[in-house]
């Protein structure tokens, strides 16, 4: 869909959200470093920073030698242009091309790839004594190459003892030949040895240019038509020791990279810069771009989340945890709502909070630690209600990591948590239970439930009893009270209720439902046989849920044209917005009425909404009226059915500022918006976009009411597969209703979690650190909070409050109590005494 990719173009640039307090960012648009550029148009490519930023080494065709050599530049500061270079002709020794340098962090040695004759290139290495020398060749390392298989694109460990490189010999995932592969030594002096393929990373496509941090713990590659991405890309991936696999290879998302070649990445050791060789049209050459973090809040959704989005509503969630935190500056918190998240997390030393939302979350990993301490981390690194569960470790610590960790249920693990190197973390308020060989290691817990047992203020070593943990509920069960979750991998809408009563005897259906704020009148169009016309019905309840059992058609709105069709009433129900078909063309009028029990006057039409004989149909607007959207075929959109907006001052003017959506509208047909009272939510109907065949209801969002929709997401019923379209929805967003082609006007419910009473409670309800206000638990909460994930959340099991005459719930017996037992003394209910 066109907007996924106008949203993937935003990741990159400096965004200020009007009327938020938080500025999001990512990696910035990329620079073109075109003074790397060879005087006729030679671009440079494979670029290598040394150890202070000052000097970097690419590869460049030189047209007086007559091939590709390796060029050093120089800056006088990090940020500054590169105004001097020279060709290392040093190196030069067959006359076959110098490519894809790496330079040593102290720039003594240099690993780079020379072409051979029998067409089988290999790497080298040279060294100097001091950076005011040439370099002298070394020696070719043999032992990564065999017969007629390329070795290429040479990449280190600061160490120098663990080497990347991509290579055609067998063993590798095979397809294009071309396979990430890695070797390892004991000294610099040594051979490599140890040669295996990144067999968790290469698939049976082309993947290279590989590019390690000086840790080699996090690995920079070039993938080709890899995942769903088309061309050459770069990718991300991560491992939490340099004796682990890599795994969760994520798609660098440069602004550009849709519509760019990237390929050869070099990322400084802090990761706040990337360098990449690629380009487009006339473009070509070396491009850089910097990460640029934020602090904030920033959501994340594993269900319908995608890290293209800005992760500044649940809406327009990141889909990974790992993404929100590199994006996170210190300070910021991490919301990370219901799902299961299969991914080793880093909290990389961030001082941030990092807390499931709503509900508690899921993190697991095959292999290696779910989470991780190892940059020294301390008490405001805070990581709270999260399942941990099918993991190597639960948490690893290291290098003297001290993190605040609370309210965490650590089940079904090889090891809990285990801390290193004089770690020592905080932990507290935490369930451990089943984890195969121990609970804590070189660490303590208080107030915490520890199968093992542990010596600790508040300890107990008994069974949790758990919800039903066989389907992965690890709620605590209560006699007073306890949450059953929402699965959110289902629809999470109810399946449709037909509302008959709209249709008439005749079979004529209901369409275009809207209703009043009051959710006691349901404004719709049908065909009425005794006029011949479409009109406008006014339907009514006598409560919310009901059935309508009386309805009016609107004559008063007839204007001696087709019909009138497509209501929206405003929330005071006294001006009505809708659409009135003309022999030409079909144009938005509105009428008004002094009090709800009056009929309607039509008032004006907007004109100022159409042009020529285009048509503008659908309207809805904000709250305020401010704000209108609509439907038209208007020249200027992407296509010949598109969704419009307008604005004005005051309800008295009329709009202007008109414009298209173009962040939603394809070429396809998108109409029938509803947007909800604060602007910041559209739903509307879509028909055949990319993914989703037929006529659907669509869902976007944006961050403020001057700002641009996106994260578009199908709306899905439980059990229902007919057409959906021309979608109203409550403001509260927990009830729609829609149009299908055949039956009429439905109504579907938001499903929401519900609360269910246990014969016993678990003994790990109210045994958290007493100290702990449990305001965020749902009353009554027993005035103490819950161990374990859901502990401290509005998801916690519940309890009787403790003290009985505490009247007012504050957490103490006083004159405000009893100044309410006063007030209400002798009050009784009416069948008192009978």
């Amino acid at each position: 869909m066109k907007v996924e990719k106008i949203g993937r173009l935003v990741v990159g640039v400096l965004v200020v959200v009007v009327g938020c307090s938080q500025v999001w960012a990512g990696w910035t648009a990329p620079v073109l470093l075109s003074e790397l550029n060879g005087p006729n148009g030679e671009f440079p490519g494979s670029p290598a920073l040394s150890g202070d930023g000052l000097t970097i080494y690419f590869q460049r065709e030189i047209a007086s030698l007559g091939q590709i050599c390796i060029v050093e530049a120089h800056r006088e500061t990090a940020d500054g242009p590169f105004t001097s270079e020279r060709v290392l002709t040093e190196l030069i020794a067959t006359g076959y091309n110098l490519v894809a340098p790496w330079v040593s962090q102290d720039n003594l040695r240099l690993y780079y790839r020379e072409a051979q004759a029998t067409g089988v290139p290999r790497i080298k290495m040279a060294q100097r004594d001091n950076t005011g020398q040439m370099w002298i060749y070394v020696r070719t390392l043999e032992e990564l190459h065999i017969a007629e298989a390329n070795a290429n694109e040479p990449t280190l460990t600061a160490d120098e003892l663990t080497i990347f490189f991509h290579s055609t010999r067998p063993g590798g995932a095979g397809g294009s030949g071309y396979d990430l592969w890695m070797a390892t030594r004991n000294s610099i002096e040594e051979a490599f040895g140890n040669l295996r393929p990144l067999y968790e990373l290469n698939t049976s496509l082309w993947d290279g240019n590989p590019h390690i941090s000086p840790d080699g713990l996090t690995l920079f590659f070039c993938g080709y038509d890899r995942d769903s991405y088309s061309g050459y890309n770069l990718y991300v991936a991560r491992r939490t020791s340099t004796i682990g696999n890599f795994g969760n290879a994520q798609l660098v998302a440069l602004p550009f990279y849709e519509t760019h070649l990237e390929a050869d990445p070099y990322a400084t050791p802090d990761e706040k810069t990337i360098l990449y060789r690629g380009g487009a049209d006339e473009e070509w050459g070396i491009w850089m771009s910097k990460w640029v973090e934020t602090t904030g809040m920033f959501h994340v959704d594993a269900v319908h989340g995608d890290n293209s989005n800005d992760g500044l509503t649940r809406e327009s969630a990141f889909a990974t945890i790992q993404y929100a935190i590199d994006m996170a500056a210190d300070d910021s918190t991490v919301l990370v709502w219901p799902g299961v998240y299969n991914e080793q997390v880093d909290f990389k030393g961030k001082v941030i909070t990092v807390q499931s939302a709503g509900d508690a979350a899921v993190v697991q990993t095959d292999t290696g630690y779910a989470f991780s301490f190892h940059s020294g981390e301390g008490v405001g690194s805070v990581l709270k209600n999260f399942v941990i569960r099918d993991s190597e470790y639960g948490i690893f610590l290291t290098n003297g990591s001290s993190p605040t960790i609370s309210n965490l249920t650590i089940v079904d693990n090889d090891y809990g948590i285990n801390a290193n190197d004089g770690a020592d973390p905080n932990i507290s308020n935490c369930i451990f239970c089943n984890n195969t060989y121990g609970d804590l290691f070189g660490c303590q817990a208080t107030y915490s439930c520890l199968q093992d047992g542990s010596p600790g203020e508040g300890n107990i070593n008994t069974y949790p009893l758990f919800a039903n943990p066989v389907n992965g509920d690890y709620h605590l069960i209560s006699e007073r009270g306890r949450y059953v979750p929402v699965d959110p991998t289902l629809p999470p809408w109810t399946e449709p209720v037909h509302l008959a009563e709209l249709n008439d005897a005749q079979g004529n259906k209901a369409a275009s439902p809207c209703l009043s704020s009051d959710g006691l009148s349901m404004y719709f169009h049908r065909y009425i046989p005794s006029l011949g016309l479409v009109c406008i019905v006014e339907a009514t309840r006598t409560m919310p849920a009901g059935e309508f059992t009386s309805e009016r058609v609107l004559t008063e709105l007839l204007g001696g044209g087709p019909g009138v069709a497509a209501p929206w009433i405003s929330q005071d129900g006294l001006r009505l917005y809708y659409t009135e078909s003309t022999v030409d063309s079909n144009r938005m009028k509105m009428a008004e009425r002094p009090s709800t029990s009056d009929t309607w006057t039509p008032v004006r039409t907007f004109d100022e909404l159409h042009t020529g004989n285009e048509a503008g149909t659908q309207p809805t607007l904000t709250g305020d009226e401010l704000q209108i959207f609509f439907h038209s075929p208007r020249p200027g959109g992407a296509g010949s059915s598109d969704i419009w907006m307008a604005t004005r001052s005051s309800i008295g003017e009329v709009f202007g500022n008109i414009r298209p959506l173009y962040e939603i509208n394809t070429s396809q047909y998108e109409g029938s918006p509803c947007v909800l009272p604060d602007g910041l939510t559209l739903y509307f109907t879509g028909v055949d976009l990319p993914g989703h065949p037929g006529t659907c209801t669509f869902k976007a969002t944006r961050a403020s009411v001057n700002g641009t929709f996106g994260n578009i997401q199908v709306i899905e019923f439980a059990n229902y597969s007919d057409v959906s379209n021309i979608p109203h929805v409550t403001a509260d967003e927990r009830t729609i209703y829609f149009t299908s082609s055949s039956n009429g006007v439905y109504t579907s419910e938001l499903i929401e979690g519900q609360w269910v009473l246990d014969s016993t409670t678990s003994p790990c309800v109210d045994a958290g650190n007493p100290v702990i206000n449990p305001a965020d638990e749902r009353m009554p909460n027993g005035g103490r909070v819950n161990m374990g994930a859901y502990g401290g959340m509005g998801s916690a099991s519940m309890s009787e409050w403790p003290v009985k005459g505490d009247i007012n719930r504050n957490g103490v017996v006083n004159l405000a109590d009893f100044a309410i037992l006063a007030n209400d003394w002798l009050d009784s209910l009416p069948w008192f005494g009978e």
